[in-house]
C-alpha cells in the first residue's frame, strides 16, 4: 500500500521546466546582445564631432544600462532556477532508484 501523503516527482514536468528555463536564459542573452549590437551600430560613429552627446544621450545611456542589467539579472535567475530543477530531479531520481539521463547536461 502506498502512502497517501507521498509526493511523486513529475520527471516529465521537470524536463519541460528545465528546457523552458534554458530557452528563456538563451533568449534573454540573445536579446541583450542584439540591443547592445544595435546600439553600437546606430549610435556609435567613432567620431567625436558627429557623436550623439548631451542630456538626452546621457539619459538614454542610463536607461540602456539599467535595462541591460535587468536582462542580465533575469538571465541569471533563469539559470539559477534551472539549476534548482536539475538538482531536484537528480535527488528525486536517487530517492526513487530511477535512472535519469544527465539532465540535458545539467549545468
Amino acid at each position: 500500500m502506498t502512502d497517501p501523503n507521498e509526493v511523486k516527482y513529475d520527471f516529465g514536468a521537470a524536463d519541460e521546466l528545465h528546457w523552458a528555463l534554458t530557452m528563456l536564459a538563451a533568449k534573454l542573452e540573445d536579446f541583450a546582445n542584439l540591443r547592445a549590437n544595435e546600439r553600437a551600430a546606430y549610435l556609435t560613429t567613432g567620431d567625436d564631432h558627429t557623436a550623439w552627446k548631451g542630456q538626452k544621450h546621457d539619459l538614454f545611456e542610463d536607461r540602456f544600462k539599467a535595462l541591460q542589467a535587468t536582462f542580465a539579472s533575469f538571465h541569471d535567475r533563469a539559470l539559477t532556477l534551472k539549476g534548482l530543477v536539475d538538482q531536484a530531479t537528480i535527488e528525486a531520481s536517487d530517492a526513487s532508484g530511477r535512472q535519469v539521463a544527465t539532465v540535458h547536461g545539467a549545468s
